[in-house]
């Protein structure tokens, strides 16, 4: 995994990876983790954005490309550790808070859920060319009102 993390130019973050740990130097370094970054510090925002911005992101989506299955919820989970923002077919996003703002937050939120719209569809595809057209989706779509700072991915 830190091989394609690397060669792609991804950016993340690990404790320890360098030797052995002890189980209380993990819980430790958890809780240093969960005070600079904990979710009781954006969970009430990014509920926020998405009860008042959901259904017109869903709205944005399906004017751009009809044939997006958008027909059941999302599941999003909270990371300290990872790269930015990573999915699971059907439905599982994985976002790293950690020293992040909650724009950018949102913005890996929205990325992962427009790759699980069209990973059956392109699923053959390149690392690069996927990320290509989740771009073209958040650039031309309603998405890039909610994303103002967004750019295409230098790959």
């Amino acid at each position: 995994m830190l091989s394609f993390f690397k060669q792609h130019k991804i950016k993340y973050r690990f404790p320890f990876l360098n030797g052995r740990i002890k189980k209380e130097e993990v819980i430790i370094q958890i809780k240093k983790d969960k005070d600079v970054s904990g979710p009781h510090k954006i969970l009430p925002q990014l509920k926020k954005f998405f009860i008042n911005n959901g259904e017109e992101i869903i709205d944005s989506l399906k004017e751009y490309n009809n044939k997006l299955n958008i027909s059941h919820p999302f599941h999003v989970y909270l990371s300290y550790y990872g790269c930015d923002g990573y999915y699971y077919l059907p439905d599982i996003i994985v976002v790293n808070i950690y020293n992040n703002t909650i724009d950018y937050i949102i913005e890996n939120i929205l990325h992962e859920i427009v790759h699980l719209l069209i990973e059956k569809k392109y699923k053959n595809y390149s690392y690069q060319r996927k990320e290509k057209v989740v771009d073209q989706v958040i650039l031309k779509s309603g998405l890039k009102k909610y994303l103002p700072n967004y750019r295409a991915q230098m790959l």
